[in-house]
């Protein structure tokens, strides 16, 4: 994926915000960006690498990582406020669940109806939304299985499937 499109369009560098060891394998995988080598391509993406290992402070909304697990891979959700997002997830461990108690808007990987090692099915996810209770829920990172019309009448009131260009207030 080129990303350096996006440093034209903002003529800024590109922060990534994640916990170090996911920022240890940005850095292996995009090395070339990170070294002080000349690039023969153009330029290189611009990009800064935060490190997140408490809640986060952006403005005035306040953001809490939530950790999480994608097959054996560490990964991270957040918590904005009261909602959160957490896409490419196969576990959340029950100090995360504790993390994300209240919430008015859960934001959730269901990437289809039948068990995926590195993925939450969507029965997985509807049994994390009965946990949590959230006020509403949105299924996001759907395969192709997924007919989204259909879909959402065999989900529960409250739960849906997102769509592009959804818009969320909070």
């Amino acid at each position: 994926d080129d990303i350096r499109r996006f440093n034209i369009i903002q003529r800024m560098d590109i922060p990534i915000f994640s916990n170090s060891k996911t920022l240890q394998t940005i850095q292996k995988v995009f090395s070339y960006a990170l070294d002080n080598e000349p690039y023969p391509a153009g330029f290189k993406p611009q990009f800064s690498l935060n490190t997140i290992s408490d809640n986060l402070k952006i403005g005035d909304l306040s953001i809490t990582p939530v950790e999480a697990m994608h097959r054996n891979e560490q990964v991270l959700g957040y918590r904005i406020g009261k909602l959160a997002y957490l896409t490419d997830v196969s576990k959340i461990p029950s100090d995360s669940m504790e993390k994300l108690k209240n919430l008015d808007v859960l934001v959730l990987g269901a990437l289809r109806y039948t068990p995926h090692v590195k993925h939450f099915s969507v029965e997985q996810a509807l049994s994390v939304v009965k946990q949590l209770k959230p006020q509403k829920t949105f299924f996001v990172h759907m395969c192709h299985d997924i007919e989204h019309e259909t879909g959402n009448c065999r989900l529960p009131q409250g739960v849906k499937f997102a769509f592009d260009g959804l818009t969320i207030e909070i």
